[in-house]
């Protein structure tokens, strides 16, 4: 996104406290993008002290540096061992613990509300969760997240959903009334998975956040999905599913909440 374009939403969002949380990624790895942490410098003060938190996603395999101010910062960590990391991720295992690790020795986890290990359990590491623990026992005040809650990417990709958490129905979408999903050209699209913007409410290059949330294509998408109609490119989506039961938390090796 040009900065130009990113600062212009801050100051928005600041100004008008338009919403209680702001995503600062979005489908990918976010510390591929070119000065990225010159974004984050701009946007985590000064939504903070409009009293709108911040969020980064990232794989730790290239993080740098922890922002100052984030309120969560979020390791995206989908395996227990090196063959089954390497193979779902492809990325390099032992590289990504050592950054991770790297991080926690220089202090930066001080620089976040809150540092949190998310690990997405499926059909592909199905029981690797004391793994999980094991590897990061060294690493204290961090939060290690199981979710078993296995995104299909709007069914383009197989639904690996460990068979006793793929039974849910589908309810109306959070992503749908609860979030704005902008892209680096000024699109806002129906939602993260929708990666290359069949449903666009709007741009806010030529209209206000107000206004893109008003739009016509948003409306029609919150009351179909109000009334559970699912079509388009929500009618093979497996993400709007019940939550419940879903998660289990960890921190210093105890379970938690």
């Amino acid at each position: 996104m040009a900065p130009e374009l990113f600062k212009k939403l801050v100051d928005d969002i600041a100004a008008k406290s338009l919403t209680g949380i702001v995503h600062l990624y979005g489908f990918g790895e976010p510390y591929l993008t070119p000065n990225y942490l010159d974004y984050c410098a701009y946007a985590i003060p000064k939504l903070k002290r409009a009293g709108v938190g911040t969020n980064i996603i990232t794989n730790g395999s290239v993080t740098t540096s922890i922002p100052q101010g984030v309120m969560n910062f979020i390791i995206s960590f989908n395996g227990g061992n090196k063959e089954s990391y390497e193979a779902i991720t492809g990325l390099d295992f032992k590289q990504t613990v050592a950054n991770i690790k790297r991080l926690y020795k220089e202090g930066q986890f001080k620089n976040a509300n809150n540092v949190e290990i998310h690990c997405l359990i499926f059909k592909d590491n199905q029981g690797q969760e004391q793994e999980v623990l094991d590897l990061f026992k060294d690493v204290h005040g961090m939060r290690i997240r199981f979710a078993y809650k296995y995104d299909n990417q709007r069914g383009l990709i197989e639904n690996k959903t460990i068979t006793e958490y793929n039974t849910a129905k589908k309810l109306p979408c959070h992503y749908v009334f609860n979030v704005l999903n902008i892209t680096w050209n000024g699109e806002v699209s129906a939602c993260p998975h929708d990666e290359n913007n069949q449903v666009v409410y709007g741009n806010v290059n030529t209209h206000t956040i107000e206004e893109v949330c008003a739009s016509p294509v948003a409306i029609k998408l919150r009351e179909k999905h109000a009334k559970h109609q699912f079509d388009g490119i929500c009618k093979d989506c497996n993400f709007n599913t019940a939550f419940e039961d879903k998660y289990v938390y960890y921190k210093n090796g105890v379970p938690c909440v």
